[in-house]
């Protein structure tokens, strides 16, 4: 199968990309740092926050693994996270609406429920805490993948 990987060139991503290979996938990483050549995969370096930088992919794929993100918020200033993380998943699920992408795989975080490394500890309204449990993001890192969450609940029912 045809994929496209972003954020292929980080840690998760990495990882990722191994296993895609090792299942036999044909895998093109599409990252703003370029991917170390012989890993077995085509690479593309580009600004996933600019929506263009998806128009001209030689064609669509079977599926889309969106990794690319800055990973928490404390590699970057708030509003640096905030600039990357919000458009690039848009643009991602904006991308494989147009080209009819059946599949996007979305890397979203544990932060994004609140109960992450990065944020405020807040006493859940019920234990085991489970996937409908409300979020409760706390910092900027963990609103992006909340709203990450919610932008694919929103394609997934659109498209």
């Amino acid at each position: 199968m045809r994929v496209l990987l972003t954020g292929g060139a980080g840690n998760i991503g990495r990882v990722t990309l191994d296993r895609l290979l090792a299942a036999g996938h044909d895998v093109t990483v599409l990252d703003a740092a370029p991917l170390p050549e012989g890993l077995g995969a085509a690479s593309i370096v580009a600004d996933l926050t600019q929506p263009a930088c998806l128009d001209d992919l030689p064609e669509a794929p079977a599926a889309v693994v969106h990794l690319a993100a800055i990973p928490n918020p404390f590699v970057a200033t708030w509003d640096r996270v905030l600039a990357v993380n919000m458009p690039a998943t848009f643009n991602v699920l904006r991308y494989a609406a147009e080209k009819g992408v059946p599949r996007v795989v979305f890397g979203s975080s544990e932060s994004a429920s609140g109960w992450g490394i990065h944020g405020k500890f807040y006493r859940p309204d019920y234990l085991p805490i489970d996937e409908k449990h409300r979020d409760l993001p706390s910092e900027v890192y963990s609103y992006t993948k909340a709203f990450g969450d919610q932008l694919c609940a929103g394609f997934s029912r659109e498209h």
